[in-house]
């Protein structure tokens, strides 16, 4: 016997969630059908968060001819490399869809200009309506579907350990604690320096004072 607390009974089967809409004595038939507005939500939203991190990168990389103006992060060759990963996976083969559907741009989702990615929705609901299991593959299977080698790119980067962020804020970081010793260094030689030539200035003031009264004595002098 199954029961619940709410109109909903959920994980009956795996992945399917049950809505009861009214009390029947008879049999009923249950119809499953996927939420192909519910996956076309979650590709668009995949879609700008991907370009939101490429127009971050685009913008801490610019540079402005006339004005000159550079990003923070010109130049840095750990930025490029992020790029060309994210870039790399969304336009690889993925092994584990149908011979139909194994790259990103059968269903809709194509890189454009800028390393911003485009989704047509038509196409994605049109693939999807021609072969549900195979673009269903194409995003889950395991180890070589979309998620799967995007889930070990992003990992590959952020990674705790070993990530390649990590190990650039890793180098950043010890960077920073040289020049930091580097100034504390050259801190202590400019208050040994300001001290010497603090002494000197007294030094000097002192014999200048010295001269203004030897000078003044002989402008005393009497007059033979």
């Amino acid at each position: 016997m199954i029961s619940s607390s709410s109109n909903t009974l959920e994980n009956i089967v795996e992945g399917v969630t049950v809505d009861l809409l009214s009390v029947s004595d008879e049999a009923v038939t249950i119809n499953v059908s996927q939420d192909v507005d519910a996956l076309v939500e979650d590709i668009r939203d995949f879609v700008n968060r991907y370009n939101d991190v490429q127009s971050a990168i685009s913008e801490y990389i610019k540079f402005d001819p006339e004005t000159e103006e550079k990003g923070p992060l010109i130049g840095d060759s750990t930025v490029q490399t992020i790029r060309n990963r994210m870039h790399s996976a969304i336009s690889t083969a993925y092994n584990g869809a149908g011979s139909d559907f194994d790259r990103l741009f059968e269903v809709g989702i194509r890189v454009s200009g800028n390393n911003q990615l485009t989704f047509d929705e038509d196409r994605f609901r049109e693939a999807h309506a021609e072969s549900p299991e195979e673009v269903e593959q194409l995003f889950t299977a395991d180890e070589s579907g979309v998620g799967a080698v995007l889930k070990d790119m992003f990992d590959g980067l952020t990674d705790e350990f070993d990530g390649l962020i990590t190990r650039r804020d890793d180098l950043l970081e010890n960077q920073k604690s040289l020049l930091n010793d580097r100034i504390d260094q050259l801190n202590v030689l400019l208050d040994a320096k300001r001290s010497r030539l603090e002494a000197q200035f007294v030094a000097l003031e002192m014999a200048i004072a010295n001269i203004q009264d030897q000078e003044a004595a002989l402008a005393n002098l009497p007059k033979p």
